[in-house]
């Protein structure tokens, strides 16, 4: 069964006030104030070390911004913002909005039951976001045709069905684009979740938390780590743990750590996809890798494209 809108684990911060822009430009890695009416944008909130918290979508709304969040962060995201929003003139609060999911197919009707979405509808145009304060459309990159319907009403065509949901994320994952979860908060830097090439970083604004490290990896390091795609067979996405060690097998059939999981999903009832972070030359070298040490479902590797 297609369903048209697929519930989506997020919730929804808004930030609102004269200082609102002002606030999360100090606060997070995208550059705020050159963001637009017509675009969304990947942005992460981060250590002093330079270690992902929250990773977000952020838009404008008439009166603020509006942050989608995944939902296992979004208390801890919450609480950690609202400390240093006092010193601003800006109110952090949840929002009442519902994330769905949907695909590129079911745009023409979209459309047509909410006509201020339609500017979505043209190929040609690189815009990436349209709608209003109440009903929102955004374009997810990649080459899935991936679309995310916000909205503070529930579409009588809803659906919260796990195996519908799970083949989105899988879609999502096989996209190329990251989550942080709970469980992989303050592990991974935005460079190693390939989060540069999605556009949720500029080396150009002023400072913000986490950005000297983040632009000495830019400019002065070298990236040792990189996420990758994983496709293996398999029916037990919902075992594999977010944060759970991702392993090679070496020439004694003994388990040796390359990297960390960064998410996972089933595609189809056989089909398991993932992303991981490996070290740089077990990217490079492709070599089978295994979630857990005891060595048992091989995954191939694939590097990312994004363009």
């Amino acid at each position: 069964m297609t369903h048209m809108f697929i519930n989506l684990p997020s919730r929804f911060i808004s930030i609102t006030g004269e200082d609102s822009e002002k606030f999360l430009q100090g606060q997070c890695s995208t550059d705020i104030n050159s963001l637009d009416s017509n675009h969304f944008s990947y942005g992460t909130l981060n250590t002093p070390k330079g270690r992902i918290y929250g990773l977000f979508k952020v838009v404008r709304i008439s009166n603020g911004l509006l942050l989608s969040v995944d939902e296992s962060c979004f208390e801890h995201i919450l609480k950690t913002l609202s400390k240093y929003a006092v010193f601003f003139k800006c109110e952090l609060k949840e929002a009442n909005f519902h994330s769905y999911g949907c695909s590129t197919p079911s745009l023409a009707v979209i459309c047509e039951r909410y006509p201020e979405l339609a500017a979505l509808k043209a190929p040609e145009d690189n815009s990436n976001k349209a709608g209003d304060d109440n009903t929102l459309l955004i374009r997810l990159p990649g080459k899935q045709g991936l679309l995310e319907f916000w909205s503070q009403q529930v579409p009588d065509d809803s659906c919260s069905d796990t195996e519908a949901l799970e083949n989105w994320l899988a879609k999502e994952t096989k996209a190329g684009i990251p989550q942080v979860f709970s469980a992989t908060q303050e592990q991974f830097i935005l460079q190693e979740l390939n989060l540069h090439e999605l556009g949720a970083v500029s080396f150009k604004k002023g400072c913000y938390t986490g950005q000297e490290i983040i632009a000495r990896m830019k400019f002065l390091g070298k990236l040792k780590k990189r996420m990758c795609l994983l496709e293996g067979n398999g029916t037990a996405a919902d075992q594999l743990e977010p944060g759970a060690d991702v392993f090679i097998k070496t020439i004694e059939g003994l388990p040796k750590k390359v990297g960390k999981l960064v998410r996972a999903h089933t595609l189809t009832d056989t089909i398991i996809t993932a992303l991981a972070v490996l070290n740089k030359e077990q990217v490079d070298t492709g070599e089978t890798t295994y979630i857990g040490s005891d060595l048992d479902t091989g995954f191939i590797v694939s590097d990312l494209s994004y363009s």
